[in-house]
């Protein structure tokens, strides 16, 4: 199917399986299916040729949408990201899942404000959602509003878990002082966490033989899945 023109013609020049997909009752949502077991599989541009050719067909498809959003963002192309996700948003009411992974790409594109209002929407929408609320106390701490991030990640973790996240942000803005005391607050209550131990060592410059903190350690934000 041509994307471009809306047109039924073979995809790559053949007719193959997803040409019949595309033309059969129960098109889109085998498709989209098809999409996502790509996408799990990391078959990422079968699952954009999937997505594209629902689209070709029915362009007010949600779900085809966002998923092009998170695969462009996911790549860090997010201008297009941020295309696909609002063109979603505007088709019908956004899901709570469509909301935060707004929000996500705000977060990325440094609009931290608009980031927060989309992730209180979406939690508004989804209560308790783990995902959302952790990216939520990683924009309000990146906004330094820092009690409020430790409110949000206690919600999710345990108080040595939540002071070494907030300790993490705190030190990516220079507020190296303060990180530092929350690193020790962790280990007090927890000792063998490794994320403030490394942490820790990060900042008082340890000879390099100590292991620096690692990517899988700190917070970051999420998209969905």
């Amino acid at each position: 199917t041509c994307v471009t023109c809306g047109c039924t013609v073979p995809l790559n020049g053949k007719p193959g399986l997803l040409d019949s997909v595309v033309n059969s009752s129960e098109s889109h949502e085998m498709l989209y299916g098809v999409g996502r077991m790509a996408e799990r599989n990391g078959k990422t541009e079968k699952a954009i040729e999937a997505y594209q050719s629902i689209l070709a067909t029915n362009p007010k498809h949600v779900g085809s949408m966002h998923r092009l959003g998170v695969i462009e963002a996911k790549r860090g192309n997010v201008d297009k990201a941020m295309s696909w996700l609002e063109n979603a948003a505007t088709q019908e009411e956004p899901t709570a899942q469509l909301l935060g992974d707004i929000g996500y790409v705000c977060y990325l594109l440094g609009d931290l404000g608009a980031a927060e209002q989309m992730l209180e929407k979406g939690l508004q929408m989804k209560p308790g959602d783990a995902r959302m609320t952790n990216n939520l106390a990683i924009v309000v701490g990146s906004k330094q509003e820092y009690e409020e991030a430790m409110s949000l990640f206690r919600q999710n973790g345990t108080e040595a878990e939540s002071l070494a996240s907030v300790a993490y942000i705190q030190s990516q803005f220079g507020h190296i002082d303060t990180a530092k005391k929350n690193y020790l607050k962790s280990l007090e209550l927890d000792s063998k966490l490794d994320v403030a131990a490394n942490g820790l060592i990060e900042l008082n410059h340890t000879p390099a033989r100590i292991a620096p903190v690692k990517t899988d350690d700190v917070p970051k934000i999420e998209l969905a899945i």
